[in-house]
């Protein structure tokens, strides 16, 4: 329905992808869905209770516009306890509607220099928080992909990196 929140949207998929996923099963597919795990739509519940989680450079919130035909939406840091919020969604879209397969796209490796998140302090240079990001939000998507598998550990995890600033 949107970003941030990955619920179905009820008004296209009104049984919950329930008749997709027995449609697939029935071919011996896997229920898969496309995600960018960096951004969450403005009025979603992770944006409207967690603001800190956005994306920073030089002082301002990285605005990602829409994706596909959601709404507005904000760049969120994966090197801050957004990523925990992430594992969670994963978790409970494999329990709750049989997803096993998650394409990751659009993660850009040089995004965030904000000094309150986990890549950086104050002291730390606005360069250094940086690079720091870049190495971090690499270390997360790993974190997220060990820690899902351990809870779902049939999920598949196929990350997009075919454009240049990827991880």
């Amino acid at each position: 329905n949107k970003t941030g929140d990955w619920l179905v949207n009820l008004e296209r998929f009104p049984d919950n992808l329930v008749s997709v996923k027995q449609k697939l099963d029935s071919y011996g597919m896997q229920l898969g869905l496309w995600f960018n795990p960096i951004v969450a739509a403005r009025t979603s519940d992770i944006m409207l209770n967690h603001p800190e989680y956005r994306i920073n450079k030089a002082g301002v919130d990285q605005d990602w516009g829409s994706v596909w035909e959601t709404e507005e939406s904000w760049g969120m840091c994966l090197a801050s306890d957004y990523t925990d919020h992430f594992i969670k969604k994963m978790i409970d879209l494999n329990r709750e509607l049989g997803v096993t397969y998650f394409k990751w796209d659009a993660i850009g490796q040089y995004g965030c220099n904000a000094a309150w998140h986990q890549h950086g302090e104050e002291h730390n240079s606005a360069q250094e928080r940086l690079e720091n990001y870049s190495f971090r939000m690499g270390m997360e998507m790993i974190r997220i992909v060990e820690e899902v598998s351990r809870a779902c550990p049939d999920i598949i995890v196929d990350f997009d990196v075919t454009e240049g600033g990827r991880f």
